[in-house]
């Protein structure tokens, strides 16, 4: 996207852009999550701490590590790559609703007593 599409957010995206087949995946690891636990938990408000935002991060991350460690598949039989790309897309639905992503959650822990 260019600068000009994002001044314009009412422009609609393209979104036969978007590789299908890897949204599938996506998708199917997040209707497993859904399963597991309940739809859009990680929108629920006690889900919506500083450390439990940051456990998507740290997911994401690891996620891809094990990927580059060789681990392609999981226990839940989805690809490494795809609950990454999950957790990431949870952090940008998080992100779009104002919540904070803080990678030192000591800073701010102090910066919250401080206030």
């Amino acid at each position: 996207m260019s600068s000009e599409d994002n001044a314009n957010p009412s422009r609609k995206p393209d979104l036969t852009r978007l590789p299908m087949q890897a949204l599938y995946q996506v998708a199917n690891v997040i209707q497993h999550g859904d399963e597991k636990y309940t739809r859009s938990d990680w929108r629920s408000t006690y889900k919506r701490t500083p450390e439990r935002i940051n456990d998507h991060l740290r997911a994401a991350i690891g996620h891809i590590a094990e990927f580059l460690d060789g681990e392609e598949i999981d226990e839940s039989g989805h690809h490494k790559l795809a609950h990454a790309a999950a957790r990431l897309l949870i952090l940008l639905d998080l992100k779009s609703m104002g919540d904070d992503i803080c990678l030192d959650l000591l800073a701010y822990e102090k910066e919250k007593e401080k206030a």
